[in-house]
């Protein structure tokens, strides 16, 4: 089902994102830079696949599969190596947004679609395993001793490299860790509503 309200605030956080004044501050600071690749992945994305999610093909509608894509994204393009070269090349820093959206809508189609409880728990497993991937590399970028990209050594924030790259470590960590976990909430909670709701059919049944 399409919901044109949800495609349209996707649309325009989409837009938001990519616009000044976020963008001019994401290519001066790390942490700004990070605030960008959330609202890609965790706000316009979910919000364009709930707004017009698409009929996945039988490989991708895998959560492994859809799960495994975005976590690969996620890394990549934190790499040093390639994170550096997306910031040095207009054309690449295009790439590493475009597979952050579409990996992440991809992500949210599977995880909001509706079906039977035991689907859901599998949506619960993939929303909990990026969970744990995402911390991570926030993790790693948060307590790393030295600055890991060159991108923004000569920034002029009022914070230093390495304080800017903690910031966006802990923004990277903290907010979607939170986001996820209300996801699992909520898909829980349906996922039992479901068997208290098969139950009570199979109840009705047998009388």
């Amino acid at each position: 089902m399409r919901h044109p309200a949800a495609f349209f605030v996707g649309t325009v956080v989409l837009v938001a994102s990519l616009v000044p004044p976020l963008h001019g501050a994401a290519d001066e600071r790390f942490s700004a830079h990070m605030v960008q690749h959330l609202l890609l992945m965790l706000v316009a994305a979910p919000f364009l696949a709930w707004g017009a999610p698409i009929r996945l093909t039988k490989g991708l509608s895998k959560p492994v599969v859809v799960g495994a894509l975005h976590a690969a994204a996620m890394w990549l393009w934190h790499l040093p190596v390639f994170y550096d070269a997306a910031m040095g090349n207009p054309m690449l820093h295009v790439v590493e947004h475009g597979s952050f959206l579409v990996t992440a809508y991809l992500f949210w189609v599977v995880v909001i679609g509706r079906s039977g409880a035991g689907d859901q728990l599998r949506r619960v497993a993939l929303v909990f395993a990026m969970t744990l991937q995402s911390g991570a590399l926030g993790a790693i970028i948060a307590f790393a001793s030295t600055v890991l990209y060159s991108s923004h050594l000569d920034s002029s924030a009022p914070l230093t490299p390495l304080e800017d790259q903690q910031l966006a470590g802990a923004i990277m960590w903290v907010p979607p860790g939170m986001l996820y976990l209300v996801v699992m909430v909520v898909l829980l909670w349906s996922a039992f509503r479901n068997y208290e709701a098969a139950d009570q059919m199979q109840t009705v049944g047998e009388r």
